[in-house]
């Protein structure tokens, strides 16, 4: 199972990073889970997560790497435990006058990605296919009392340069 190696570290007031190391049988997206047994062999260890942010006054937070789902998310769209590689932009806007907050998120994460130099041995190059996932999610919360809050969001999501087909 995955088992952080550090909990984020703050080198400045604006400045942080993360490294969380996992086991596991395969270094699928989603849940490395580690098989024990297996005859007294050596077991792998994937890089889960590394990353950087900086915190830009109380309202922008950018975050670069391979770091945990950006999106506020009831997991309905995105496993609980998926790492995103890619740059995030989280904007928050704290309560004013009254109860209400705004949050916006904004990722740009390559999902695929071709070297313009393939195949590297040849004259003829083959054209680049990147693979693009690019989310932008707006929302707000309403704080009802001190324990409790409403909030809602709508994200649009675009897969770009994928394309899916019907599953029989």
């Amino acid at each position: 199972a995955r088992t952080p190696l550090t909990t984020p570290n703050r080198f400045t007031e604006t400045t942080q990073a993360g490294i969380r190391l996992a086991t596991g049988t395969d270094d699928g997206p989603v849940s490395a889970t580690q098989t024990l047994g297996g005859g007294l062999s050596k077991k792998d260890i994937w890089l889960d997560h590394a990353w950087l942010s900086y915190q830009f006054g109380d309202w922008l937070k950018v975050t670069g790497g391979r770091f945990a789902n950006p999106y506020w998310s009831t997991e309905t769209l995105f496993s609980n435990d998926l790492a995103f590689d890619g740059l995030a932009f989280n904007f928050n806007q704290a309560p004013g006058q009254g109860d209400w907050s705004w949050f916006a998120t904004l990722g740009l994460t390559p999902l695929e990605y071709s070297s313009d130099d393939f195949p590297s041995r040849s004259q003829v190059k083959a054209e680049s296919d990147d693979k693009w996932l690019n989310g932008l999610q707006l929302g707000a919360a309403w704080k009802l009392n001190d324990d409790n809050q409403l909030r809602a969001a709508l994200a649009y999501y675009q897969f770009r340069d994928i394309s899916g087909f019907v599953s029989e």
